[in-house]
């Protein structure tokens, strides 16, 4: 899913500003939708590039992380681990999984 055609610059600019103001705790329909957009295929070809800026990744890494940490201490449902896990692995986040 999702709209590829949109500007690969545009989508950089949307996700480093969200990254830069957006601090934890995060609500679950928030990760969950961040995260379906992360997944989508004009997201990752924007966003994993030099383009996006190692500020940037870090901050977007740590998110993923601090999603990742709030789905094992909440004992979210499988699925949403396995969402924020599979995120994780597109974005090369380190971290220990967390539906195992």
């Amino acid at each position: 899913g999702g709209n590829s055609s949109m500007d690969a610059a545009l989508i950089r600019y949307f996700i480093g500003g969200l990254v830069q103001i957006i601090k934890p705790p995060f609500s679950i329909p928030f990760s969950r939708s961040l995260c379906h957009l992360l997944k989508t295929k004009g997201c990752v070809s924007s966003v994993r590039t030099d383009y996006f800026g190692k500020d940037s990744s870090q901050l977007l890494g740590g998110m993923v992380l601090d999603m990742q940490s709030m789905a094992k201490r909440d004992r979210l449902p499988k699925e949403d681990r396995a969402l924020f896990d599979s995120v994780a692995k597109m974005y090369g986040v380190k971290a220990q999984p967390t539906t195992s």
